[in-house]
């Protein structure tokens, strides 16, 4: 049997650059979270040059873990 895995999804403002394709993403209430450029971004080419200080994005995260999140 196959567990579906779930997530929530959460607007979120990159405010940092860590790597590449890893940046520092705040939630709307404040909350600092690292977000990880999900595999297609990074097949498709977009790195830093996409995600700037100040974009807007969808986070992805396991209601297990907030701390971390994959942008979709």
């Amino acid at each position: 049997m196959r567990i579906k895995k779930e997530t929530i999804k959460l607007d979120a403002t990159i405010i940092d650059m860590v790597k590449p394709s890893i940046f520092v993403a705040q939630l709307a209430k404040g909350h600092q979270m690292l977000a990880i450029a999900g595999d297609s971004q990074r097949r498709a080419g977009r790195r830093a040059s996409c995600f700037q200080t100040g974009a807007r994005v969808m986070v992805a995260v396991s209601p297990g873990d907030l701390a971390s999140g994959r942008i979709v």
